[in-house]
């Protein structure tokens, strides 16, 4: 889906980010919509392993705070951070992509 999204005229590439420094990740990101794609590279090795789709602002209940939310299948998360850093072991070597679909 990332390799379709981000080649063809069917996705923008909204940003990148990594959790080494911090930069960026933030509870609050201004980019994301609701409806966009995070894509995250828990190796940064080029490979995306995971998927997750932007629902907006919202309270992540398990981490106990506000922000831009994402929800996805995987161990049925609803309403998680969109960073995913409460929940990810890899977080230092996590990066993430957003792509807006057209």
């Amino acid at each position: 889906m990332y390799r379709y999204l981000s080649n063809s005229a069917r996705g923008t590439i909204l940003g990148r980010w990594k959790y080494e420094g911090q930069i960026g990740f933030n509870d609050y990101n201004d980019v994301l919509q609701p409806g966009d794609i995070l894509f995250y590279d828990w190796n940064s090795d080029g490979r995306f392993d995971h998927a997750g789709v932007s629902v907006g602002l919202g309270y992540d209940s398990t981490y106990g705070r506000t922000g831009n939310v994402q929800d996805q299948h995987t161990y049925d998360r609803f309403h998680a951070i969109w960073h995913l850093s409460p929940y990810n072991q890899k977080r230092t070597t996590t990066t993430i992509v957003a792509i807006r679909p057209k």
